[in-house]
């Protein structure tokens, strides 16, 4: 039900956007809109129209470039080109073209390094980029491009909610690769920044299962089935029309 909530919101955003370049033609060509149209879209899963949403996108983004040239006090548009080529990026992986996704995410990253240390825009490209080559079968590039994921989660303030993912990430992936033992030392790191994320914990788990470690597991995996209790229990609250 919650995912159809969701798939159903991103519709009537959908539908605002179309109905806003209907009433005023200007919005069409509009970066932030041409940028929230294509993640809308591609969250609904129709992938070749968001594609073709993100790339009028970078069109727009080049007449954004300009108006920024004539008026320095502007919002410059990295962290917005950032975010779009991540959503490239991750759409590309969504239907299986890698290579795609690859460069994708390289771009972003070329105008994250542009962002200030501590935006969180920069870790997202490094986040996709590592997923990319995950897919691609390249650990060792993957796990590079992790690392440095993890270095920049350093300068996220302390009350940022997601400072976990990182390394949350780089645990996955050097569990998956075996490394068990570093593993291990990511995930207390991801559950030491955000000790309330259940996946960190089934990471975790599995990794002191890995190493014969059972009591410390059960420890953990008895964490995370009370943190799924106590959301089971939490209300769920649902929008909508009054008929």
């Amino acid at each position: 039900m919650g995912a159809l909530n969701q798939e159903a919101r991103y519709e009537e955003a959908l539908q605002a956007f179309d109905k806003a370049t209907e009433v005023s033609p200007e919005y069409a060509n509009n970066a932030d809109l041409l940028y929230l149209k294509g993640v809308a879209l591609n969250a609904v899963g129709e992938h070749e129209q968001a594609l073709q949403a993100l790339d009028k996108y970078d069109e727009a983004l080049k007449m954004f470039d300009q108006v920024i040239k004539a008026a320095p006090d502007c919002l410059m548009p990295d962290t917005l080109a950032s975010a779009a080529w991540t959503q490239k990026g991750l759409l590309f992986l969504n239907i299986n073209q890698e290579e795609e996704s690859l460069a994708a995410f390289t771009k972003a990253i070329e105008h994250g390094d542009r962002l200030p240390e501590g935006d969180p825009n920069r870790i997202g490209t490094l986040l996709g980029r590592g997923l990319a080559l995950l897919q691609m079968g390249k650990n060792d590039k993957a796990l590079e491009v992790l690392v440095r994921a993890t270095e920049l989660s350093e300068s996220l303030p302390p009350n940022f909610a997601n400072r976990h993912v990182a390394w949350q990430a780089k645990g996955n992936l050097l569990a998956i690769l075996r490394r068990n033992e570093e593993a291990l030392s990511a995930f207390d790191k991801a559950d030491k920044l955000n000790p309330n994320n259940i996946n960190v914990l089934l990471g975790r788990g599995d990794v002191l299962f890995q190493l014969q470690d059972s009591k410390e597991a059960r420890d953990t995996f008895s964490r995370a089935a009370d943190m799924a209790k106590k959301a089971a229990r939490r209300p769920t609250h649902f929008s909508g029309r009054a008929k």
